[in-house]
């Protein structure tokens, strides 16, 4: 059984002396398919069935307490267990060591209820299962993005999820013919079951419906390179980044701010149940993203404005080394070279906002701080 499997293992062993009746999905890069070599295992604990007059009580309990015990358990078990409390939902950060000569560890997040990251998962499997090239150009984007240091929402930039929608994007709704269809717009036949199209968590319904066999072969017979060559092109110069909000689950895929009442920035109330500790939480909507079946949720609401600055600008950057006709030098050279370490990042909850998030102002400025 691979290392991470076994990782993963041991985790719900623990888990399970918490809530017996729990279980931890594997979701994300390593089921897609779409893991690199540093790519973290991300599993959801999911709690065991309750009473339905209990449900919600115990849910929030769960919530509540959970996250905090199985971190401690997990230390006691000797793993490098830290616990986020800050984020959209609580997430264990696992690292265990398995060898010093040669350096090998493995990590883990652990989310707690996150019901809609599983479907995301399958919804991605399936779209990679349309077409391999789609595989490729992720694997590509994933590593370039990492390269150039734009792959971190802590800092400020896009998740690898994001950088994902984003090409899905283009191969279903820019590239003529496309590379693959909609998956959200198939018909739903009459004897599919009511849980493959809603699914209702805290009294709110989601329609989680999706295509789940593999639709007619794609007319497209670009290589990947051309596909890459027209995925940078169209984020670098015909991708609005300033009104446009990408949304893959509809038709065109592409949706505007004021449509989603997207145009500004909002704070909310954050806490900790368990500690009362309470903080702001900045939901940004400079990069706009929807999620496919979370469609309140923009999946770029992490990336501050010099964070999308940068991005626009590596995607320009890189087209600068893709229009070069050298033989391929510039790409080896500048496209592949590794960007100057960060700066340390201070989150903008926590210093004053200077920035305003007005997105017509934004379309027309020129970011100033290109990583050269």
């Amino acid at each position: 059984m691979p290392y991470d499997h076994l990782h993963a293992e041991h985790a719900l062993h623990i888990d399970r002396d918490i809530d017996p009746d729990a279980a931890l999905i594997p979701f994300g890069s390593f089921v897609t398919g779409f893991a690199t070599a540093s790519s973290d295992l991300d599993c959801v604990f999911l709690a065991g069935p309750e009473n339905p007059s209990q449900k919600a009580v115990n849910e929030k309990r769960k919530l509540t307490d959970l996250p905090a015990k199985l971190a401690e358990r997990l230390q006691q078990e000797g793993f490098d267990a830290n616990l986020l409390s800050r984020t959209r939902v609580p997430i264990i950060k696992l690292v265990q060591t398995l060898s010093t000569e040669p350096p090998l560890e493995l990590q883990c997040d652990i989310g707690f209820q996150n019901h809609l990251g599983i479907y995301n998962t399958q919804l991605l499997c399936n779209y990679s299962r349309c077409d391999p090239r789609l595989k490729d150009m992720v694997l590509f984007v994933k590593w370039w993005t990492k390269k150039r240091h734009i792959n971190s929402p802590y800092r400020g930039t896009l998740s690898s999820y994001g950088y994902v929608l984003m090409i899905i994007h283009y191969l279903v709704n820019v590239v003529n013919p496309p590379v693959l269809r909609n998956l959200q717009l198939f018909p739903i036949p009459v004897n599919v079951k009511p849980r493959e199209v809603q699914l209702e968590i805290d009294n709110c319904c989601y329609n989680v419906w999706f295509y789940k066999g593999m639709p007619p072969p794609s007319k497209n017979t670009e290589c990947l390179g051309e596909l890459l060559r027209g995925f940078f092109e169209y984020y670098a110069y015909r991708f609005s980044w300033g009104t446009s909000v990408i949304s893959v689950r509809t038709k065109g895929g592409i949706l505007t701010k004021s449509q989603k009442d997207w145009v500004a920035a909002v704070t909310r109330p954050g806490g900790d149940e368990r500690t009362g500790e309470t903080w702001e939480v900045k939901d940004r909507y400079l990069l706009a993203i929807e999620d496919p079946f979370e469609i309140t949720h923009n999946v770029g609401r992490t990336c501050t404005a010099n964070g999308v600055g940068r991005i626009r600008d590596e995607f320009r950057r890189a087209m600068r080394f893709i229009k070069a006709r050298d033989n391929g030098k510039s790409l080896k050279e500048g496209l592949f070279v590794e960007a100057p370490v960060e700066k340390p990042f201070i989150r903008r909850e926590e210093q004053p906002d200077k920035i305003t998030d007005d997105p017509n102002n934004f379309s027309n400025k020129q970011s100033n701080t290109t990583v050269k």
